[in-house]
């Protein structure tokens, strides 16, 4: 009879049994949908700004989560420089494990090329620091990944 490995749950033959086509074409498809069960994006988010954060309608400030790993991407600005340094909350399946993910640095282009720091907080905050006003596209660009432990 056919056995299954603890860590993946793949199915294989056991000591003594006749190897067939089907136990290969089992094993293959187990593999395929252990692959992509831990590959597929399991939840996107697109974070609503606050504090007079606006975002580049072409690329809104979005997480996504592909198995225990966090992709965000986008782009934001303030025309205000004494702003609140917050940008914006994520849900609780995007956060970080730890304190924090961070600093990390954002860069801006509009006449001069200006610099500001973001972070990802462990309650869900994501913040901007050192930040000058920009009215308008083309804003602070945030783009990064981190591990989420569970």
């Amino acid at each position: 009879m056919a056995d299954t490995t603890n860590k993946y749950n793949l199915r294989y033959p056991e000591d003594g049994d006749t190897i067939d086509a089907q136990q290969i074409e089992d094993l293959a498809n187990d593999v395929e949908n252990t692959f992509n069960s831990r590959t597929a994006v399991s939840a996107t988010h697109t974070v609503s700004l606050q504090n007079g954060w606006q975002a580049n309608a072409n690329n809104p400030l979005v997480f996504e989560r592909v198995g225990d790993v966090v992709f965000f991407r986008g782009e934001v600005y303030n025309p205000s420089a004494g702003a609140n340094t917050q940008v914006g909350v994520i849900p609780a399946a995007f956060r970080p494990t730890f304190e924090r993910y961070g600093p990390f640095p954002l860069y801006a282009r509009g006449g001069e090329t200006k610099i500001a720091r973001g972070m990802i907080w462990d309650d869900g905050r994501v913040t901007i620091t050192d930040f000058s006003a920009l009215g308008t596209t083309p804003g602070y660009g945030l783009y990064g990944s981190y591990v989420r432990v569970l």
